[in-house]
C-alpha cells in the first residue's frame, strides 16, 4: 500500500520564503528611494552654502537677490538635517531588506530541498551475471 506525505508544512514554509522575499524587496526599494532623497537635499545644501558664499558682501541684498534668492542659515541646516535624516533611514532600511533577504533565502531552501521521506527514484536488482538498475521516468 502506498503511504502519502504531508508536504503542507514543507509548502508553506517555501511560501513564507517568498513573502518574506517580497518584503525584502519593499525594504531595499525604500532604502533607494530614501537615499535618493538624502542626496538631493544634501545637493540642496550644498548648492546654498556655493551660492550664499560666493554672494558679494559689498552689494545690497535686493541687487544680488535678483541673480539667486537668498537662503537663510536655517535652510541650509535644514536641508543639512534632511540629508542626515534621510541617509540613516536609507542605510537602516538596506541593512533590514539585507537581513529580511537572507531569512527569506533560509526560508526557501529550507521548503524547496530535496524530499527525503520518499523512495528514491531508481532501483537496483540483483540478477544473474550482475545487477539491473531501474530509473523512475515521469512525464
Amino acid at each position: 500500500s502506498a503511504s502519502f506525505t504531508e508536504t503542507a508544512p514543507r509548502e508553506a514554509t517555501e511560501k513564507r520564503g517568498f513573502y518574506v522575499l517580497g518584503a525584502s524587496a519593499v525594504l531595499l526599494l525604500g532604502g533607494y528611494i530614501t537615499s535618493t532623497i538624502s542626496r538631493d537635499a544634501a545637493d540642496e545644501a550644498r548648492d546654498i552654502n556655493r551660492v550664499e558664499r560666493a554672494r558679494d558682501p559689498l552689494r545690497p541684498l535686493s541687487e544680488t537677490g535678483a541673480i539667486a534668492p537668498v537662503r537663510t542659515r536655517a535652510d541650509f541646516e535644514d536641508a543639512r538635517d534632511k540629508a542626515s535624516r534621510f541617509a540613516i533611514i536609507s542605510d537602516v532600511a538596506y541593512a533590514a531588506g539585507l537581513v529580511t533577504a537572507g531569512v527569506g533565502a533560509y526560508f526557501l531552501y529550507k521548503g524547496a530541498r530535496e524530499r527525503t521521506d520518499v523512495p528514491p527514484p531508481f532501483a537496483v536488482a540483483p540478477t544473474r551475471g550482475g545487477v539491473f538498475v531501474a530509473k523512475e521516468i515521469a512525464w
